[in-house]
């Protein structure tokens, strides 16, 4: 893993933060520099783009091993996909925010297939589910990958349709 997806991971593991505070502190710093290993050096200048309680938190955890915490993602077999890495989608690059890091199981090359979102209500109705079903049977035909969330209502019948069709399918 580079220092660059190493210091993506850092940002993103250690407290909630607006892509653009993320994007800025990237910028600061050359892709070399190890963020969480010299997280002292570098205090100072994230100062100026956090907040005290955002620095603090920081703070807390650069004292955590970062190293574990990828250890963990790879024992529980969770790959991590940056923005710096090799096999991150196109599509996603191309977004004015996009995700700085993808946590994925799977078949990540599907991440870069044809595709189609699914989104919807929790409470589905019953006409609501034959017609997220009737769609989902002829995205599955054209053969795109069906990407939905993960929960109950319409995301749930998405990927039971795409399982059905032998179909890819992502659930974000």
């Amino acid at each position: 893993m580079t220092t660059s997806e190493k210091n993506i991971l850092f940002l993103d593991n250690a407290i909630e933060l607006p892509y653009n505070k993320k994007a800025k502190i990237l910028k600061m710093f050359d892709v070399d520099i190890d963020m969480h290993a010299n997280f002292k050096a570098l205090e100072a200048r994230m100062s100026t783009i956090l907040t005290p309680k955002e620095l603090s938190a920081l703070q807390k955890s650069a004292t955590q091993n970062l190293d574990q915490i990828i250890e963990g993602y790879k024992k529980d077999n969770i790959q991590t996909i940056t923005i710096f890495s090799d096999n991150y989608p196109e599509k996603l690059n191309k977004l004015p925010e996009h995700p700085l890091c993808l946590y994925c199981k799977g078949n990540t090359e599907l991440l870069n297939s044809r595709s189609i979102a699914v989104v919807g209500t929790r409470k589905i109705t019953d006409y609501g589910k034959v017609v997220t079903q009737m769609f989902c049977k002829e995205f599955a035909r054209a053969g795109l990958t069906i990407v939905s969330g993960m929960a109950l209502g319409v995301d749930a019948v998405a990927h039971n349709v795409a399982l059905e069709c032998n179909t890819p399918t992502i659930a974000v």
